[in-house]
C-alpha cells in the first residue's frame, strides 16, 4: 500500500459486477473483499455489546446499499444477528431486491412512535432483520435525539445495526447518522474518487471519531494502486 492510500484509508476495492446484489461463490474477489472488510472492522464474531455502522457516499449511484447488505449478510451468515435500518428515504433499493415491504417502517417510527416489534421484518436470511424506510417525506430531517434513542432501543436486541445512510448531497441526515454510530464508511467509484469530492472531505472533519475508512467500488482491476488510476496528488 503506498502512502496516498494510507492518507485516505481505504479499506477494500470492490471489482464491477453486472450483479452487484447477488454475491455468486465463484466471485472469489468479491468475496475476499468481504471477508477483508469484516476483519479490518472487527466484525468476525458477536460483541458483549452491539456494534453500528454506517456507508454513505456523495451521492447516489456509488454501490452504499449494495455494499452494506453484502456486508450485514455476511455477518449474518457467520452468526451474527443482524439489523439493517434503510435511513436512505425514499431509497428502497435493498427492500426491492430482498422482497419486503417498505412500510409500515422508520417514517412511522418517528412520526408515530409505532412500536418497533411492529415495523422491523424478518428477511428470507438467518439472523437478518431489516427496519424498512416507511411513509416519510423525501425532505425529512433526521433528528439527533430521536435517531440515538432509537440506536439505543436497538441495540439490546442485535449485535450489529447497519444503517443504509442518504448521500451526503442529498440530506443532512447523512451527517447525522454518521455522529450517531460507531463506525462510519464512506463508499466512491474508483474512477470518481479524486474528484474533489468536498462533501466527503467535509464530512470526515466532522466525525473525526466516527470515521473508519474508504470503500473503493466498482473497479476494473482491484490490484492497480491508487497512483495508477488517477494519478499522484499534487
Amino acid at each position: 500500500m503506498n502512502s496516498f492510500e494510507e492518507n485516505f484509508n481505504i479499506l477494500v476495492k470492490f471489482p464491477i459486477t453486472d450483479h452487484p446484489f447477488i454475491l455468486k461463490e465463484s466471485e472469489l474477489e468479491s468475496i475476499s473483499q468481504y471477508e477483508s472488510l469484516i476483519k479490518k472492522l472487527n466484525l468476525e464474531k458477536p460483541f458483549a455489546n452491539c456494534k453500528t455502522i454506517t456507508i454513505t457516499s456523495e451521492r447516489h449511484g456509488q454501490g452504499k446499499s449494495t455494499v452494506l447488505f453484502n456486508l450485514a449478510k455476511r455477518c449474518a451468515e457467520n452468526g451474527m444477528k443482524v439489523l439493517i435500518i434503510n435511513g436512505d428515504i425514499p431509497g428502497t433499493s435493498i427492500e426491492n431486491f430482498i422482497k419486503i415491504k417498505n412500510s409500515p417502517g422508520l417514517g412511522e417510527w418517528f412520526n408515530s412512535r409505532v412500536p418497533l416489534n411492529k415495523l422491523i421484518q424478518n428477511t428470507s436470511i438467518l439472523n437478518l432483520y431489516m427496519l424498512p424506510g416507511g411513509n416519510i417525506d423525501f425532505k425529512f430531517l433526521f433528528n439527533s435525539h430521536d435517531f440515538h434513542s432509537l440506536l439505543e432501543m436497538c441495540r439490546l436486541d442485535y449485535d450489529l445495526i447497519a444503517v443504509d445512510s442518504p448521500p451526503i448531497e442529498f440530506s443532512e441526515s447523512a451527517e447525522i447518522i454518521s455522529l450517531e454510530v460507531d463506525m462510519t464508511l464512506i463508499i466512491a467509484d474508483y474512477e470518481d474518487y479524486t474528484r474533489n469530492s468536498i462533501r466527503c472531505k467535509k464530512l470526515i472533519n466532522q466525525i473525526k471519531d466516527k470515521f473508519v475508512g474508504v470503500i473503493l467500488n466498482k473497479v476494473y482491476n482491484s490490484f492497480k494502486s491508487v497512483w495508477e488510476i488517477c494519478g499522484k496528488p499534487n
